[in-house]
């Protein structure tokens, strides 16, 4: 499985200078679930706004290369968990989101996540504010 996901992350580089700009600052994305995500980066966190509701969310954020990441320890620092199912929960706080920066234009960047053992890839686009 590490082998695969390696492979896959490798294999959906962007050129590495483009994603430095990606590394720290504030971002946001349009949720598919109505609002946006709002997105302050440090070196080693990654917090998260939700506008629709408000619920802050914290990641710890390891750099793997120039465009590849992992968001790790969940935690909710403000408002109150959406997710009603008990063991679902408990696995998001516990997994690591892998992220992949696959094409810089301009502000935005399109990225590639993978979230523990779920199948599904999920991608985004996001755009630095500041």
């Amino acid at each position: 499985m590490k082998i695969l996901i390696s492979f896959f992350l490798l294999l959906l580089s962007t050129n590495n200078s483009d994603c430095n700009k990606f590394r720290i600052g504030k971002f946001e994305i349009e949720s598919k679930f109505g609002g946006k995500i709002l997105i302050e980066r440090t070196e080693n966190f990654q917090t998260e706004t939700l506008t629709r509701n408000g619920n802050v969310t914290r990641y710890k954020i390891k750099w793997k290369s120039k465009c590849s990441y992992m968001l790790f320890d969940r935690k909710l620092l403000k408002g109150k968990e959406e997710i009603n199912d008990t063991i679902f929960r408990e696995k998001l706080n516990k997994d690591t989101i892998l992220c992949n920066i696959i094409d810089v234009k301009g502000d935005e960047s399109r990225v590639v996540s993978k979230m523990g053992n779920f199948p599904d890839l999920f991608e985004s686009i996001i755009r630095k504010t500041k």
